[in-house]
C-alpha cells in the first residue's frame, strides 16, 4: 500500500502454479484488508499472465473473473521499452559468466514499477527431490558433456560436495542439503536474473520466509505446505480454484496442517521519496536476439573460440541457433550460445594478456 499510495505501479505475474498465486494472494488480502480493492482495475497494477501458455493463461482468466479484475489491462503504467541493441548489452553487461540462460530484458530500468513474482517459491519444497550425498543423479549427469574429460568433471563434483558442507545460515541450519544447495546457487542466480531492468519484491526469496521455512520438517517440504499457509490463510477461496496441473492443488494434508493466522490489522502505510514521473516513450522492439545472433557468429570466426569449444559443442550450438528468433528466451536451451560469448571474451583476454595491452581491450573493460 506504501507503493501505490505513493503514486508508483506494481506489476505481479499470474500463472496457473502456486508460486505467482501465493504472492497474488498476499496483494489481495492486502487490498481487501485495507478496503482499497478499487485498485485491481487501476492503471496502478498490472496482473500479467502470457497468453502464448495456454493453460496458465485459462487459469489466470478464471481467477480474473471470480475476483473481478483485468488481466493484462491495457491502461496500465507502460514501460519504456528498450532497443535491440541496448537490450543485448544490458543483458550481456550482468549476466555472461553469471548466469547462463540467456532472457534478454525487454524494458528500461524504471523506478516507479515494482516487479512481484513467484520467484522464490521452489525454496520451500525439496526441488530436487533425488539429490542427495551419494551420485548424484541424472540431473548433475546432464552437465559432464561440458567437461572436456571425466577427470575435470570428478573435480566439478568434489567441488559440488565441499560446497554443500559450507558453514549456513541460521535459517538453512534445518534445512535438508539439497534445499541449501538450490538456495545457495540455483535460486540466487534465478532469482537474480532480472533486476537489470526492474526493481522485485521478492517475497517468497525473502529472509522471513527463510525463517518460516525453518520450522518445516521434510514432509512439509514435500507438500508444499508453507506456500499453502500463506495462500489459505490470505485467500481460501482463492487456494481453491484450479491449476494448471491438478496435482499442484492442495490437499487435505495441507488443511489438515494448516497454520491458522489471526487477523491482523494493517499498518499505517509510509511513505517513498522519488522525483517525478519521467515521460513515456514506448519504442517497438521486435529483434532483441538480432545483436545477439551477430555476436555469436562473430565469436565462431575466431579459431580460437572454435578449438576452445571442440566440434561436438559447436554441432550442438548450431541446434540452439536454429530455435534463435528475433524475440524468443531461450532459458536453458540457450547455454551454449552463452559459453561460445563466454569463450570469445576468454580469447580476447589471453591474447591481450600476452600482447601486454589488456587494459586498452574491449574484454577487460567490459
Amino acid at each position: 500500500m506504501t507503493i501505490l499510495d505513493g503514486g508508483m505501479a506494481i506489476r505481479a505475474d499470474l500463472t496457473g502454479g502456486v508460486d505467482s498465486r501465493t504472492v497474488f494472494s498476499v496483494i489481495l488480502h492486502t487490498l481487501q484488508m485495507t478496503g482499497r480493492c478499487d485498485f485491481l482495475a487501476s492503471e496502478a497494477i498490472l496482473f500479467n499472465s502470457d497468453r502464448r501458455q495456454q493453460k496458465d493463461f485459462a487459469v489466470a482468466c478464471q481467477i480474473s473473473n471470480f475476483f473481478g479484475f483485468p488481466i493484462n489491462n491495457p491502461n496500465r503504467r507502460q514501460y519504456t521499452l528498450l532497443e535491440d541493441e541496448s537490450s543485448y548489452i544490458t543483458w550481456r553487461r550482468y549476466n555472461l559468466a553469471r548466469y547462463s540462460p540467456h532472457i534478454l530484458p525487454v524494458a528500461s530500468q524504471d523506478s516507479t514499477i515494482i516487479t512481484f513474482n513467484g520467484v522464490g517459491g521452489e525454496d520451500h519444497r525439496d526441488f530436487y527431490e533425488s539429490f542427495g550425498r551419494g551420485p548424484l543423479g541424472e540431473y548433475i549427469a546432464n552437465f559432464q558433456p561440458l567437461f572436456a574429460n571425466p577427470k575435470d568433471f570428478g573435480a566439478w563434483m568434489g567441488d559440488l560436495h565441499a560446497d554443500i558442507d559450507l558453514p549456513v545460515t541460521s535459517y538453512d541450519s534445518t534445512m535438508p542439503a539439497a534445499v541449501r544447495h538450490y538456495r545457495r546457487h540455483r535460486s540466487r542466480h534465478h532469482t537474480a536474473k532480472q533486476p537489470s531492468s526492474e526493481l522485485m519484491g521478492v517475497i517468497l526469496g525473502s529472509r522471513a520466509a527463510y525463517e518460516c521455512a525453518r520450522f518445516l520438517d521434510r514432509d512439509a517440504l514435500h507438500t508444499n505446505q508453507l506456500l499453502f499457509d500463506i495462500m489459505i490463510n490470505c485467500s481460501e477461496d482463492l487456494a481453491k480454484l484450479p491449476y494448471d496441473q491438478p496435482e499442484k492443488a492442495p490437499q487435505q494434508i495441507n488443511f489438515d496442517r494448516l497454520t491458522r493466522l489471526k487477523k491482523i490489522k494493517p499498518a499505517q502505510t509510509g511513505s517513498i521519496w522519488r522525483g517525478p514521473l519521467a515521460p513515456s516513450t514506448p519504442v517497438k522492439t521486435q529483434g532483441r536476439n538480432i545483436p545477439l545472433r551477430k555476436a555469436v557468429e562473430e565469436a565462431l570466426r575466431c579459431p580460437e573460440v572454435r578449438e576452445l569449444a571442440g566440434e561436438a559443442i559447436l554441432q550442438k550450438l548450431q541446434q540452439q541457433l536454429e530455435k534463435l528468433t528475433p524475440t524468443t528466451n531461450l532459458h536453458q536451451n540457450g547455454h551454449l550460445i552463452h559459453y561460445i560469448l563466454l569463450a570469445d571474451v576468454v580469447c580476447k583476454y589471453r591474447t591481450d594478456v600476452n600482447s601486454g595491452t589488456l587494459a586498452d581491450s574491449p574484454a577487460y573493460t567490459n
